[in-house]
């Protein structure tokens, strides 16, 4: 017999590359793979003096226990907020499970584990004391529980003791719909929101204050008859309060006489969002009000000086956003009734009065727009052309055609590029004008160039 060993060969699952481990006379062989919970395959081929091997044995599966730890998070960021520090960073691999969070009150700790099991690579710390300058860290924990080193270590910087500016300005106006509440933005730069409060005469905001990010505030639960008397107290991003506002009453008014209009309906268009409404015999001699605001808890405003017979009414300063409406009816005195059902009308682009200009145009290379003194031929039937539109305004697309020595007739197209292979050698004229989001057109603009 000219048996003179055995080879030991290792691949890891998923892989066809055999790795001889050791050429050997003995039965037996310890191998020890990487410890990374992956799974390799093994087998063993005899061999003689002249160096034949046999086929190999039946593969045999290992499985390695996973104690490598994964890698640290990266980029983490700290972020104070009233009452809260937000933390993200940078996963160092999108299969790992969760985090750890841990914070400090000093660079070098110690560190406690406030946060553990986080399963996305964001955190808000609401056990943060915004008074103190804190000190985060972050480690990942795969699968099989091993934790990685911690991340950079991020801090919140010197806390913030100064409170923001008073508010100025703060004015009130009751409507059928709700008190609507005024301000002017404080002057200082950090600050985050505004907290609304609202009181009966010798009365304290038993609810507590309404948090607004904007500048206006519609308290819908006011009820009508009973002064309401408002002040706002600006808060920066660590929870310091400003002086409180000077103060403002209003009174939410009953409604009128005339019953609420009813079948509000509003259409965009490029021009303007066009509102209407059912006609209702006992409002129409006295006229009606239109009411937009853009968030749901603002102030609502009333759209035109004077109120308007019609059962209809044209937005031109419609913004690019949602917008709420309300319709209410006058009776004989000028009082408003209810409010109307509150529609939401969405728009791609505010309301421009004008149409869209006409886009400028390059032609790719080697073709070259006619001049007064050069108009020679460039490309062929074989180069395609493309022809780059460029605009400001966000559009529905373009209106083109190619016309001289072969016509396209006009095509339509959403791109800002167009491909154009030349049918024939000669002159062509290229017009084109822009089309805006609903569909209203702009002047043609045109690029004369001749193929060779």
């Amino acid at each position: 017999m000219d048996l003179a060993g055995y080879r030991v060969y290792r691949r890891l699952k998923g892989s066809t590359s055999w790795t001889r481990l050791t050429t050997t006379t003995a039965l037996s062989h310890t191998d020890t793979p990487p410890a990374t919970g992956q799974t390799y395959y093994y087998e063993v081929r005899a061999v003689d003096l002249a160096g034949n091997e046999s086929s190999g044995t039946a593969d045999q599966p290992v499985t390695t226990p996973d104690r490598t730890a994964p890698a640290a998070p990266t980029e983490l960021y700290a972020k104070v907020g009233p009452g809260y520090v937000s933390l993200a960073w940078d996963a160092p691999d999108n299969t790992l499970p969760t985090y750890r969070v841990y914070r400090a009150t000093a660079p070098e700790g110690p560190f406690t584990r406030i946060a553990d099991s986080v399963d996305s690579s964001w955190y808000y710390d609401r056990s943060a004391d915004n008074t103190k300058r804190l000190y985060y860290r972050v480690t990942a924990v795969d699968a099989a529980g091993n934790e990685s080193a911690p991340s950079a270590t991020e801090d919140t910087g010197e806390p913030d003791t100064t409170p923001p500016a008073q508010v100025t300005g703060v004015t009130v106006e009751g409507t059928t719909a709700g008190n609507a509440v005024r301000w002017q933005a404080s002057s200082s730069e950090d600050t985050f929101y505004y907290e609304v409060w609202a009181a009966p005469e010798g009365g304290s905001d038993a609810d507590g204050p309404e948090t607004v990010f904007g500048l206006s505030f519609n308290d819908f639960r006011a009820e009508a008859g009973v002064p309401l008397t408002y002040r706002i107290q600006a808060v920066d991003r660590y929870g310091n309060l400003a002086p409180v506002s000077a103060p403002v009453t209003a009174t939410r008014p009953a409604p009128g006489d005339s019953a609420a209009p009813t079948g509000l309906a509003g259409t965009p268009n490029d021009s303007a969002t066009e509102l209407t409404w059912d006609y209702a015999s006992d409002a129409a001699p006295y006229g009606y009000r239109v009411y937009r605001r853009t968030t749901s808890t603002a102030a609502w405003t009333r759209l035109g000086e004077n109120a308007t017979t019609a059962n209809r009414y044209t937005d031109t300063e419609a913004p690019g956003i949602s917008a709420d409406y309300y319709v209410v009816a006058l009776d004989a005195q000028g009082r408003e009734s209810a409010p109307s059902e509150i529609i939401k009308v969405w728009r791609d682009t505010p309301a421009t009065p004008t149409a869209p200009a006409p886009p400028t145009i390059e032609l790719s290379a080697p073709y070259a727009e006619c001049t007064a003194n050069d108009c020679a031929p460039h490309g062929g039937t074989s180069v395609p052309l493309t022809v780059t539109l460029k605009h400001d305004r966000l559009l529905a697309g373009y209106t083109y055609r190619f016309t001289g020595a072969a016509n396209s007739g006009y095509l339509g197209t959403d791109q800002s590029t167009i491909t154009w292979k030349p049918p024939a050698p000669g002159l062509y004229v290229f017009e084109v004008r822009a089309v805006d989001v609903y569909g209203r057109t702009g002047p043609f603009t045109s690029i004369t160039f001749k193929v060779g």
